[in-house]
């Protein structure tokens, strides 16, 4: 949001990064919506197809958003649109409870 320049509080914005070994994160419970469509999406009745298993060597290669995600956050901007704040960004998809001790508080 803020690379597009879109406005950003500044006091941030608190988000929570959960350590996924210390939460148990595995194939068996967790998966990842790479949403590789990077548009909001109106039909969520339609089956996804980009949905993997996790594994920690995917979620690496998720750090970055895609150029389509960045695309729709400066379109948004430039048609003076609030964007969704997700849309474009992989989503972990887990089954079960994350103790929040597995998790660090951040601020951006």
């Amino acid at each position: 949001m803020v690379e597009t320049r879109h406005n950003w509080p500044k006091q941030g914005v608190r988000f929570l990064a959960i350590d996924a070994d210390k939460a148990g994160f595995t194939s068996a419970n967790t998966a990842i919506w790479l949403y590789e469509d990077a548009g909001p999406t109106k039909d969520m009745a339609t089956a996804k197809t980009d949905i993997v298993p996790y594994a920690p060597n995917t979620a690496v290669t998720l750090r970055s958003l895609q150029h389509r995600t960045k695309a729709y956050f400066r379109e948004m901007r430039e048609t003076g649109r609030r964007p969704l704040l997700f849309v474009g960004v992989p989503h972990v998809l887990h089954r079960g409870t994350v103790a929040l001790e597995h998790a660090d508080e951040i601020v951006i």
